[in-house]
């Protein structure tokens, strides 16, 4: 028999002793009791000490109960209140009826003041609607939602919620709304870093393929454009009559040095181009860049140059800083009202750095701009007027001439630009970068082996050596370079091209080394990039002769090779 059962049969036998312990007047008499028998007697006692007993452990079992209740309440407030999301209740007004600690630091106020505020007033304005149609949407039957909008901490910056709540009855005819809230800033924003961080890869992919592709184009212009310089500046040598003719001449060579310069920005573009380094006087550079911009750029506005008398010389490539100071100018221009001032200064700083400092009087940059300047795609000029390659171009070429670039600018006073450079130690003197033709050639050639696939690049430099009183031997492959060797051509020196089908360059120069371990080879090629530089300082006797080269530049390489030839 089961406990509660032993129990009620207790109850029952006291009912039946008591009523006969009565009697009929409904109070315990002496005669009732002392007409029990002394067993019913020690049986009444027995089950009141038994039932006193039960009743006893009900009582403790009662206070376990309650204190396990009281226990669990207090858990539940410590989950509810604690817990690292917000929780709410809304009444079918949406009227805030609960809320847990965590909703209250989440927007600012502690829970028993939000107790009657509607939940929409700490909403972003712009995800009102948002919100409005996600509830309109939930169905009354308990299934949860889920949406993302902007609440606002009162005193502070708004912040993004994931916000999942289900509809559900009120305890009336209305539906009110529990709300699982969780400040998801944090995750936003490590989203918006990978978007970003997909973007810049795209980017650099973009960049990678553009940098293929700017280093087959260079390589077929450069050995275009060589044809053309090296025939013109050839034909400046010998003068042709009448005097149109020869104008017609530095036009060509004029044309082809400037589609020269375009190729190698194209080739800084795509981190392909070497720098080729010499002494400059950055003064000399300036004014020349000055020229090209009052035909261009500075129609409207005012241009000061600053220039120092005593600045040092730096080592460097003429092009390539020709190009970055250009493209300050033009953005400086293009950031300068009507009537504004372009500066151009140059300085010595300290004994070590030469300064450049292109300055504006323009609109200026934010901080938040000038934190973003420097990097690829990066632009505030409208869509078609801007790349936002030119000031990561122009870090780029700094930091190949291990310079530093700094940026000074303020919304509405202008901006300043600096390019600091390493200092040689000598003064630079004037006209440093300039070059002239030298003398006209005297007698005494050289054997020169010429290699190159593209008959016409072939033919020129055949043209230009011959001008030059040496006899060249034209190959269209490295291949029939080392046939020519091996049946007993002995050049002075080998002028080979370094990217052609075969062999190529790369693979012609050990196999002609070890035909003549003396043989001074020049590498031509229109892409002087880190892959040539190092295959030409990889063996001895090996320079690189980067196209397109004038008659001058072609001179002056070989004379490096034979000194004693009359040139």
């Amino acid at each position: 028999m089961a406990p509660h059962e032993d129990v009620d049969g207790r109850e029952e036998a006291l009912r039946r002793l008591a009523e006969a312990a009565i009697g009929e007047t409904g109070e315990p008499t002496s005669e009732a009791i002392a007409a029990l028998s002394p067993e019913e007697t020690r049986r009444m006692l027995h089950e009141l000490r038994v039932h006193q007993i039960e009743l006893w452990m009900q009582n403790e079992e009662l206070q376990r109960v309650q204190r396990e209740l009281e226990a669990n309440r207090l858990r539940y407030y410590e989950l509810y209140n604690h817990a690292p999301v917000g929780y709410c209740t809304l009444d079918g007004a949406g009227r805030i009826l609960e809320g847990n600690l965590t909703l209250g630091r989440l927007l600012g106020v502690v829970p028993e003041k939000l107790i009657g505020r509607t939940f929409a007033e700490f909403i972003h304005p712009d995800d009102q609607d948002t919100y409005y149609l996600y509830g309109k949407g939930l169905p009354g039957n308990g299934t949860p939602g889920v949406c993302e909008i902007r609440l606002f901490q009162e005193g502070d910056a708004p912040f993004w919620a994931r916000v999942e709540s289900a509809r559900v009855p009120d305890g009336g005819d209305c539906l009110g709304t529990r709300m699982v809230l969780g400040d998801i800033t944090a995750q936003r924003q490590l989203e918006i870093d990978k978007r970003m961080l997909d973007v810049r890869l795209q980017q650099a992919q973009t960049l990678e393929s553009l940098g293929r592709l700017a280093g087959g184009v260079a390589h077929d212009m450069n050995n275009v454009l060589g044809a053309i310089l090296g025939l013109s500046t050839a034909c400046l040598e010998h003068p042709p009559e009448p005097t149109a003719t020869r104008h017609a001449f530095e036009t060509i060579s004029k044309a082809a040095l400037r589609g020269g310069k375009m190729v190698q920005g194209l080739l800084s573009f795509a981190r392909q181009g070497a720098i080729e380094a010499r002494e400059l006087d950055v003064n000399l550079l300036l004014e020349d860049e000055v020229h090209l911009l009052e035909r261009t750029a500075l129609a409207k506005v005012r241009l000061r140059l600053e220039l120092a008398p005593d600045l040092r010389s730096v080592s460097g490539d003429p092009v390539a800083l020709a190009r970055a100071v250009m493209n300050l100018c033009v953005n400086a221009v293009d950031a300068t009202p009507e009537d504004g001032t372009l500066t151009l200064r140059t300085l010595n700083v300290d004994k070590d750095w030469v300064e450049i400092q292109v300055l504006d009087t323009g609109c200026g940059m934010s901080q938040e701009v000038q934190d973003h300047a420097l990097e690829p795609f990066f632009t505030t000029k409208p869509e078609g007027r801007g790349t936002g390659l030119g000031l990561s171009m122009v870090h780029g070429i700094v930091q190949a001439h291990q310079g530093q670039l700094h940026i000074h600018s303020e919304v509405g006073s202008g901006t300043q630009v600096s390019i600091r450079l390493p200092a040689l130690r000598s003064l630079a003197p004037h006209g440093a970068v300039r070059t002239t033709p030298t003398g006209v050639e005297g007698a005494g050639g050289l054997q020169i082996l010429v290699v190159d696939d593209d008959l016409l690049v072939l033919g020129a430099m055949e043209s230009l050596l011959s001008v030059l009183g040496h006899l060249p031997t034209g190959v269209t492959s490295g291949e029939e370079a080392v046939l020519r060797l091996e049946s007993g051509l002995r050049p002075d020196l080998v002028i080979l091209d370094l990217n052609m089908p075969g062999w190529g360059g790369a693979g012609t120069l050990p196999r002609l080394r070890l035909l003549m371990p003396d043989l001074p080879i020049l590498l031509a090629t229109g892409r002087a990039d880190q892959f040539a530089m190092d295959l030409a300082a990889s063996q001895p006797r090996v320079s690189l002769l980067a196209k397109p080269f004038s008659l001058a530049d072609l001179k002056a390489r070989l004379a490096v090779w034979a000194p004693g030839v009359n040139l």
